[in-house]
């Protein structure tokens, strides 16, 4: 019995598909009657009527934002709605078939393109089936991926936000003859002038990106009027913010950057004899260089502005330049020999200086004359015995710390004069 009633079922079954498949073949040749219907004519029962047709935009995908070209690539699918007149059947005569799965190369579709197309189609090139229901209805969701120019402000690299912006329009009707709309106005009054969509973009199927966080999806439909034409021409573009995540460049861009320019620093504790000195001051300035040379392969080649850590690395890189500088004049006054006259600006600075303490090159203590009559070792020399006999309790605190300190002084005077002739005799 169970057999039996198991048998029926299926037959039934079968037979309800059979028939509905047999009518839905019925009606597919009655709505695609070449002498009815023809794909290239808008289709509206009046020429003067304007059709309306939805669109919307699901981003599936942020693929990649060349920074260097400008281009945004994203894949996104495609949603489109709009009613064709010649589509329309009554369900009871055709078995009860309510919607109809069409291939969209043979059915009228609204020419959008991509206005800001960079590298890529600027039109929907994979035609998959559209779903025609029985009151005309026509909703087509193709999947697309489009490259589309993007502006991108390189001024606070890597810690900027970019907005890039995907204009959608009819290449062919006028506003009075296709009307764009978004989708979400499907169930808005009409309304004139600009209308901005702030969720304007679908992301229930978003896949994030590992470069970057999607701040706003939002949209604005204009109609704008060019030369060419009268009537207005219909757009909808979609606004897509975008923030860098910094993560990457922090660790291998900026904190390299900075950690190789404090290292300029540490030259000048270097001895002077070091011969590492001039060394890690070159090092340091052609890290520097390495890091923007990278920096430069990152970021457009603009010449509208300088991205503040390009700033930062130039002006890093020009006092390293100072530093090595310093070094090779710090370097060639520590070699210098006896022999070798002083520069001449290091005479007129410190020869005041050097003969106050009795210190200098023999050049200078042969240039300097005593008063007249005053013989070497008289008072007014610091080889005097009166200086080394001065009475100490007849001077103040402060002119006691003024004597002390030229006493040492003179110690470090007369060091300093037998290494001069110590080397002076090993030379000779």
């Amino acid at each position: 019995m169970k057999l039996l009633l198991l048998i029926a079922v299926l037959k039934i079954s079968l037979f309800r598909v059979l028939h509905g498949y047999k009518e839905a073949s019925r009606l597919y040749d009655v709505l695609m009657n070449r002498q009815q219907y023809n794909k290239l004519l808008r289709p509206v029962t009046n020429a003067n009527n304007t059709l309306t047709v939805y669109f919307g935009l699901g981003l599936l995908q942020l693929m990649d934002l060349d920074e260097v070209n400008q281009i945004l690539t994203t894949n996104v699918w495609v949603e489109l709605e709009w009613t064709d007149s010649k589509l329309i059947w009554e369900p009871a005569d055709f078995g009860g078939v309510t919607t109809l799965f069409i291939p969209s190369d043979q059915l009228w579709l609204p020419d959008l393109l991509l206005y800001n197309n960079a590298d890529g189609s600027y039109v929907i090139d994979i035609m998959t089936r559209a779903i025609v229901f029985y009151n005309g209805t026509v909703k087509w969701t193709p999947p697309a991926i489009f490259k589309s120019s993007c502006p991108i402000n390189v001024q606070y690299f890597p810690y900027d936000m970019q907005e890039c912006s995907m204009k959608f329009g009819s290449w062919t009707y006028n506003g009075h003859q296709v009307s764009l709309k978004h989708i979400t106005q499907k169930h808005i009054p009409e309304h004139e002038g600009n209308v901005y969509i702030d969720y304007a973009i679908i992301l229930k199927d978003f896949y994030p990106s590992v470069e970057f966080d999607l701040l706003q999806v939002s949209a604005i439909r204009r109609a704008e009027y060019y030369t060419c034409c009268e009537d207005p021409f219909i757009d909808v573009t979609f606004k897509i913010a975008l923030r860098r995540k910094t993560l990457f460049y922090t660790i291998n861009l900026i904190i390299p950057c900075v950690g190789i320019a404090f290292l300029t620093i540490l030259v000048f504790y270097l001895p002077s004899q070091s011969g590492g000195k001039i060394a890690l001051s070159i090092n340091v300035l052609l890290g520097l260089t390495v890091f923007l040379l990278l920096l430069t392969e990152s970021i457009p080649p603009t010449g509208l502005m300088i991205p503040l850590i390009g700033k930062y690395l130039l002006f890093t890189m020009g006092l390293v330049s100072l530093s090595i500088l310093k070094t090779i004049f710090v370097l060639d006054l520590h070699n210098k020999t006896p022999d070798r006259p002083a520069p001449k600006i290091v005479k007129e600075k410190l020869g005041p200086a050097l003969r106050l303490i009795g210190l200098g090159t023999p050049e200078l203590r042969r240039s300097q004359t005593l008063p007249k009559g005053t013989e070497p070792g008289g008072p007014t020399s610091f080889q005097s015995p009166s200086w080394n006999s001065l009475r100490l309790e007849n001077f103040s605190p402060e002119e006691l710390y003024f004597i002390k300190f030229i006493r040492n002084l003179r110690l470090l005077a007369k060091h300093f004069k037998k290494l001069d002739d110590r080397r002076r005799a090993s030379t000779s």
